[in-house]
């Protein structure tokens, strides 16, 4: 099982990505590049990006230069997210979740990134959350 922020957990997201025929249908002729940043992890602070390209999905470590998003967080709300037991707009809103970039491209893209985020469920059931 993979530990949660861990390269092995993104690579988990990245083959669950790859195996979706869903994700490519729902994406197809979305571009976006979505870098997220979580601070205060057990592995320490992470990063690691969510490139969109019609259809094709990469979760990937690093940041990203391009980044057209950037998503900033705690541990905690990362870890809460990642969970389902906070979703992205309720983290925004109490102030737990910040938003680098243009916010219309956010908003433009909202369904796309709850797209994305499905491979996150996909890895949810062999991730160690601690």
């Amino acid at each position: 099982m993979a530990r949660f922020l861990s390269e092995e957990w993104i690579a988990d997201l990245d083959r669950a990505a790859a195996a979706s025929s869903c994700l490519a249908e729902d994406l197809a002729g979305v571009s976006l590049v979505v870098e997220r940043r979580v601070e205060g992890s057990p592995l320490g602070d992470v990063s690691y990006v969510t490139r969109i390209d019609d259809g094709t999905v990469r979760f990937l470590p690093g940041r990203a230069s391009d980044a057209d998003l950037v998503l900033l967080s705690d541990y905690e709300t990362a870890r809460a997210l990642a969970l389902g037991e906070l979703n992205a707009q309720q983290a925004f809103a109490a102030g737990r979740l910040k938003v680098r970039g243009r916010l219309d491209t956010l908003v433009a893209h909202v369904r796309s990134l709850a797209a994305a985020g499905a491979g996150l469920d996909a890895v949810r059931g062999t991730t160690t959350f601690d």
